[in-house]
């Protein structure tokens, strides 16, 4: 069975009480040693409260087993798309990458946004997939327009460390299961 959920990247940004729409949030990154910086203003659909993020998740898949690698697509600010850019662009000595995100959902039943997706144990600690000489993460030079702000689509394949760690998985506001990830 495959993980894959299409996030609201608008209602991300701009949360709209009355929205149900799927949405998710890059918490922190450091990628191959670039820390991203948390600079998106966002809002918790469970909680309501506003904070900062390093950016709002377009696109997550997971293959749900131990081994299978996460996919992320997830839209940054302009320095930290300057940051990543410069990753491709150089020769890459650690695939490292430290991570924390949060997918949200929303239970029709219960009518309540629920986490459906996120490390158990943040943050998860993976590896970029790298091919040769090149690491799996593409950064878009074209921006998006989401209400006054301008975003740029990042994505990057991960693949689990040696190390055991946890992912927590929901299909509503009651029911989570944690699967193992890596070992």
């Amino acid at each position: 069975m495959t993980l894959s959920i299409s996030l609201d990247v608008q209602q991300a940004l701009a949360f709209t009480s009355g929205s149900h729409a799927a949405v998710g949030y890059l918490v922190m990154a450091t990628v191959c040693g670039t820390a991203l910086t948390a600079d998106l203003t966002v809002t918790d659909p469970v909680t309501n409260a506003s904070g900062l993020t390093a950016g709002v998740l377009a696109q997550v898949q997971w293959g749900e087993t131990a081994q299978a690698p996460l996919f992320l697509t997830a839209c940054v600010s302009a320095p930290n798309r300057s940051a990543l850019q410069q990753l491709v662009q150089q020769q890459i000595t650690s695939t490292a990458v430290v991570l924390d995100f949060s997918v949200y959902e929303y239970d029709n039943v219960e009518l309540v946004y629920f986490g459906s997706f996120a490390p158990e144990q943040p943050p998860l600690d993976a590896l970029v997939v790298k091919t040769g000489n090149t690491i799996e993460l593409q950064v878009s030079s074209t921006p998006l327009q989401v209400k006054s702000l301008e975003v740029y689509e990042v994505s990057m394949t991960v693949q689990p460390p040696p190390q055991l760690q946890e992912l927590a998985l929901a299909t509503n506001a009651t029911a989570k299961t944690i699967k193992p990830w890596g070992g």
